[in-house]
């Protein structure tokens, strides 16, 4: 068992150091092995690496299949077939177990939820009143409004995730040439426009209410402790606001990264574009956005159909 727990240790080094994965997917990838060594011992008593075979793999794929959801099983067999392929790589093991090995899954592909325009006006329309009304009232919780209809303001105009937002940094913000530079995933990095002159002026306005609070922070969004806001601080401000104006489902910042790839997709935005904005690896993962709203597209064709370019007489 010691061979099989310094695998997985190096795996992670390797995963960390070399391929330079988040944080989040190294815990994910820790769970999902010590859950597979867990399985080892209490099933197949297996201490060696090599004893580990396709047969011993169904086995535990078997056991996933009838307590897990399919998106959790996907999650697991990548980080198994990503750790036995290193393994592999490292001449730990003659072949992985998963070589010519076919994983059927089967998951429903949802449509993502979305915002509607009238939704997200309503949301703008409450941070805004509400700032000015704070602004006779609470000068520090028109501060703290303030930040956060410049997250807003991010969410809804660049489709960044929240993670992307609660690491920008200062200098990825870029006010002078209306550009977000973005250390995505796999750090692949981009640059987002600010095309909005409002989204803008929000922006431009946190930075200088918040000039000396953010004086020597290397972030760019700061909690009220003068600290790096988190993801999680960023999720429960999104729930509360739509709250406020009555939105009953759950909404998240992945909503309004939905909702912008939607609506781009819908004004007949490039794909390729569109992969390129939200920082996609695949365009597969682009196209499930792709549920075209037929009286758009019909617009959009008569607009742009080469037919209506050809003249006659």
């Amino acid at each position: 068992m010691k061979a099989i727990q310094k695998a997985i240790t190096d795996f992670l080094h390797h995963c960390r150091h070399e391929k330079k994965l988040s944080d989040k997917t190294l815990k994910a990838y820790g769970i999902d092995l010590k859950q597979f060594v867990a399985y080892l011992k209490d099933n197949h008593h297996i201490i060696k690496l090599k004893e580990i075979d396709k047969k011993v793999v169904s086995g535990y794929l078997n056991e996933l299949y009838s307590e897990a959801k399919p998106k959790t099983i996907k999650r697991k067999v990548a980080t198994l077939r990503a750790f036995f392929n290193f393994i592999e790589f490292e001449d730990r093991i003659v072949v992985s177990p998963f070589r010519k090995m076919k994983v059927d899954i089967k998951q429903d592909k949802a449509l993502p939820h979305v915002l509607t325009i009238d939704e997200i006006e309503e949301l703008f329309k409450y941070l805004y009143e509400q700032r000015d009304f704070l602004k006779r009232t609470s000068l520090f919780a028109c501060k703290i409004l303030i930040r956060d209809i410049a997250i807003f303001e991010m969410l809804f105009s660049t489709g960044m995730r929240v993670s992307e937002i609660s690491d920008l940094r200062h200098e990825d913000v870029d006010l002078d040439h209306k550009v977000i530079s973005v250390n995505g995933r796999g750090h692949r990095e981009r640059n987002i426009p600010i095309v909005s002159q409002q989204a803008l002026s929000a922006l431009q306005n946190y930075r200088s209410t918040f000039h000396h609070d953010l004086k020597d922070k290397e972030y760019f969004f700061i909690n009220k402790h003068n600290r790096k806001i988190s993801d999680q601080s960023i999720r429960i401000l999104v729930e509360k606001y739509a709250a406020k104006v009555g939105i009953k489902r759950k909404i998240t910042p992945h909503t309004f990264r939905h909702t912008v790839a939607t609506l781009l997709m819908e004004s007949g935005v490039d794909l390729r574009y569109v992969q390129y904005i939200m920082g996609h690896s695949s365009i597969t993962t682009t196209q499930v956005y792709n549920h075209p709203n037929e009286d758009n597209q019909r617009k959009l064709l008569a607009e742009l159909h080469p037919r209506t370019k050809v003249k006659i007489g």
